[in-house]
């Protein structure tokens, strides 16, 4: 019996402790409730936004890549720039509408559309090819330091790109043209150094 009554004495603390729990409970709900109301919404008002932009985006490249796909000439070109600015495929159509341009020995606007893409697609996988439109245009031209510079640049600049050792190689077969042999050697001798599993390095063997 004595044994009994101990028993109810500890237990009756454990009851007096949940009967305290709830009203703390309560208590913190009431007055913090609406703070964790509205975090909660936050919340829920973050994901639904970061999944929007998710689907807005995706529908933006699918659009932007069927138009550039479909685009066959410099105006339609101009048409995906127009409308996808910041799209990869405007980088494209940049590349493909100075590619135009140089054709038609209009190399003034092949390098200014070079120099565009180049500020707004810096780091485009295709970013070494605008240095490189560049470099031949100023060949053509005869700005033939401007082109060597541009070479230089384009391998300095994009040393892990594929075009890296291809745009020594050019840098080379320039200065062979302009009789500066030595400078010519030194640089092949770069890319077989610098580039020695390349496929100019194979070529040059």
């Amino acid at each position: 019996m004595n044994q009994q009554n101990h028993n109810k004495r500890e237990a009756a603390p454990l009851a007096e402790n949940k009967t305290v729990a709830l009203p703390v409970f309560e208590l913190f709900w009431e007055e913090h409730h609406q703070k964790l109301l509205v975090a909660a919404l936050a919340s829920v008002l973050l994901l639904l936004l970061t999944a929007g932009v998710f689907f807005w985006n995706h529908a933006q490249t699918m659009a932007a890549e069927a138009l550039f796909f479909g685009a066959t000439d410099k105006s339609s070109w101009e048409k995906v720039v127009a409308r996808y600015p910041r799209s990869l495929v405007a980088g494209n159509a940049l590349l493909l509408i100075a590619q135009a341009a140089a054709q038609e020995q209009q190399y003034e606007a092949a390098k200014e559309t070079y120099q565009r893409f180049l500020e707004h697609f810096p780091h485009h996988p295709l970013a070494i090819n605008a240095l490189l439109g560049k470099a031949m245009n100023d060949d053509a031209m005869g700005n033939f330091q401007a082109a060597i510079d541009e070479f230089q640049q384009a391998a300095t600049a994009y040393a892990s790109s594929y075009g890296a050792p291809l745009a020594l190689m050019m840098e080379a077969r320039l200065l062979i043209r302009l009789g500066k042999k030595e400078e010519a050697k030194r640089v092949l001798q770069l890319v077989a150094s610098q580039f020695p599993d390349s496929f100019v390095n194979n070529v040059l063997r």
